[in-house]
């Protein structure tokens, strides 16, 4: 009798908890609707919160943060408020859209965003890590617990998030409980078909879009600035997500084809379908127009000043050798710098960069150093900055010597213009 009680105790609080599913699926429209900050941010008296998720096609890689696109975008919409909008950029390089999913909630309980922008999807070609299709995924997905994650997240606190890299160059993130590899071991897929990897990333976007509302943030979806092989897939999927669940959609493709077919290719990008400095620059007029377009942020522009001039530079930039493989730059306070390491060039090898003469190859090892994270940032108050070289690059190199060059960056006027101000002289590294 007592197992046939307990039995009986637990089928009714299967069929209570299945019921109460049931009301929140069909309650969900509503309550979105309730929970939905109306008008987002039209009144140019209260500034907008930005959250930008993605890969490192957000986070800004080769260039430092503050010419990302999340970086220009707060310029471009500072004209549109009385005080400073406020944008915060958690691209991490490499990861998939399982991984936003899995790490979204954390950064909607820290950030509050009234806009959510996500870019994301190509990565999924080959990360795995978060992807589960078994019991968990379809728990995941149950209104229950998704309220029991919510409610969770806001009795817990914040959780501080920084990117860096390890001794081997591999991209590591922090998300306060210890820094992991981005790609854990044996993360790495198979070859998805085509078919499989439109269906996979439009099903965890379609994740991504329900969370962002359930913490009610406007999420906005945006395809990659580039099409061909899987960009074209994970794009369509993107698109796909979008009409399904009725979110806005900024097609970045669509206005990075016009530009490409009038002024090639080059001029926007870097030669790993990353934007260089004027593509984020266009990315950012994208979104800037995007979002008002769709009534998320004021349609006039409030009247700025006469965009600042910049003198040259007080301190040249420059590079000194380190014990330990470790390289110390030189800079004015202020100022961005990339750094850019390479084999040693042979005689008359060079890149153009924003019309500068920058003195690396464009080889093997210089696309592995601007995958780093800590290779660009901004010189703080000593002008001084230890830059670890990893050990992969030496591996590289083999016996051959390697090289350096330091980009200084003009800071950016509220416009969010970039522009390369200097290159100091090249380094030759002894492995």
């Amino acid at each position: 009798m007592k197992h046939r009680r307990w039995l009986r105790r637990l089928l009714g609080c299967v069929l209570l908890l299945s019921l109460l599913e049931i009301a929140m699926q069909t309650a969900s429209p509503l309550i979105q609707g309730l929970l939905a900050r109306n008008e987002v941010g039209p009144d140019s008296s209260d500034a907008i919160t930005v959250l930008c998720v993605g890969d490192s096609h957000t986070y800004g890689l080769h260039l430092p943060q503050i010419y990302a696109y999340p970086a220009v975008l707060k310029g471009m919409l500072g004209a549109r408020y009385a005080s400073p909008p406020h944008v915060v950029n958690r691209g991490v390089p490499g990861q998939s859209s399982a991984m936003i999913a899995q790490n979204l909630p954390e950064d909607l309980k820290a950030i509050r965003p009234d806009v959510v922008l996500i870019l994301v999807g190509i990565n999924d070609t080959w990360n795995t890590q978060g992807d589960d299709e078994g019991v968990s995924r379809f728990l995941s997905q149950l209104k229950l617990v998704r309220l029991f994650r919510v409610l969770a997240a806001g009795v817990t606190t914040a959780k501080p998030f920084s990117v860096h890299t390890d001794a081997q160059g591999e991209i590591l993130v922090d998300r306060g409980d210890g820094p992991r590899r981005v790609n854990e071991a044996g993360t790495a897929s198979p070859e998805r078909s085509k078919a499989d990897l439109l269906r996979h990333t439009t099903t965890w976007l379609k994740d991504v879009v329900a969370i962002c509302r359930e913490w009610s943030a406007t999420p906005v979806l945006m395809t990659y600035v580039v099409e061909g092989g899987h960009f074209t897939t994970i794009n369509q999927a993107t698109r796909d997500a979008a009409t399904s669940t009725d979110t806005p959609l900024i097609d970045h493709a669509a206005l990075f084809r016009r530009h490409f077919e009038n002024f090639g290719y080059a001029t926007l990008m870097f030669n790993d379908q990353h934007p260089n400095l004027s593509g984020y620059r266009l990315m950012a007029e994208g979104i800037d127009q995007g979002l008002t377009e769709a009534g998320l942020v004021p349609g006039n522009r409030l009247s700025t000043a006469e965009q600042p001039t910049h003198p040259p530079p007080s301190t040249e930039p420059s590079i000194e050798l380190l014990p330990n493989h470790q390289i110390l730059l030189k800079g004015p306070e202020g100022w961005a710098y990339q750094l850019l390491i390479s084999k040693k060039t042979p005689p008359n090898q060079h890149l153009e960069i924003d019309g500068l003469t920058v003195a690396v190859a464009d080889d093997d090892v210089l696309a592995v150093s601007r995958t780093n994270p800590t290779s660009s940032g901004t010189f703080r108050a000593a002008g001084k900055v230890v830059f670890d070289i990893p050990d992969a690059l030496f591996r590289m190199a083999g016996n051959e010597s390697l090289q350096a060059c330091l980009l200084l960056l003009y800071p950016p006027n509220t416009q969010g213009t970039p522009r390369l101000a200097a290159v100091s002289k090249k380094a030759i590294l002894v492995p």
